[in-house]
């Protein structure tokens, strides 16, 4: 649901469902998708400590490649 909300622009109901996966599931997967809900609603804090998080896990390249690029897209809309 939380990917659906997030393709259709409504970023605020997305981070809600996503945020429910994450404390569900225990999984960092989705945290780019989540940290560019937050960017959209200029939540600049959140999207950093998603990306510590995301960071420190490492998880698969893909995932770390991507949550790069929005954490580097939240530092250039500061």
């Amino acid at each position: 649901m939380g990917l659906a909300q997030y393709r259709v622009g409504n970023y605020n109901a997305a981070a809600k469902e996503l945020e429910a996966y994450v404390q569900l599931s225990d999984s960092v997967d989705q945290h780019p998708v989540l940290m560019d809900c937050y960017r959209a609603q200029k939540r600049w804090r959140k999207v950093a400590e998603l990306w510590a998080d995301l960071a420190a896990v490492s998880p698969s390249a893909d995932v770390v490649t991507e949550g790069r690029i929005v954490y580097a897209g939240a530092l250039a809309d500061q």
